[in-house]
């Protein structure tokens, strides 16, 4: 079995994989360039440029991210589609009810409950020789 030291470093390339080829995929998206370095990747995110090198560079190492001499950091086309489903995935979580919040549309109330109400509908049911049915 993997020491608790182990799964500790795993988990944290993972969190940081994921949040540096976000990063990188929402600032070529919005313009801002499409590459950065330790000192910017401090300043986004919080990470001590030291740390910071470590997971670019593991990012090279799993051809996610390129790196040039001049030490800036770009998405390859692997590190472009991770990117890209990262990013998919925080919208579709967003669109996501939690249990006993309202659904989008107001097609009902996701719940873990039994016995719950479905809400009113605000829109006409529908209509039969032109007349609405109430």
């Amino acid at each position: 079995m993997a020491s608790y030291a182990t799964r500790s470093d795993s988990l944290r390339a993972m969190y940081w994989r994921k949040e540096i080829l976000q990063l990188l995929f929402w600032m070529r998206g919005e313009g801002f360039g499409d590459h950065l370095d330790a000192s910017l990747l401090e300043r986004a995110l919080g990470v001590e440029a030291r740390h910071g090198v470590r997971h670019l560079d593991e990012l090279v190492d799993e051809g996610l991210l390129s790196c040039a001499g001049d030490r800036l950091y770009r998405l390859t086309a692997a590190g472009h589609r991770y990117g890209m489903r990262v990013i998919a995935d925080e919208f579709v979580q967003l669109g996501s009810p939690e249990p006993g919040e309202w659904a989008l549309g107001g097609c009902g109330v996701r719940t873990a409950g039994v016995g719950s109400r479905r809400p009113r509908r605000d829109r006409p049911r529908s209509r039969e020789n032109g007349r609405r049915l109430t």
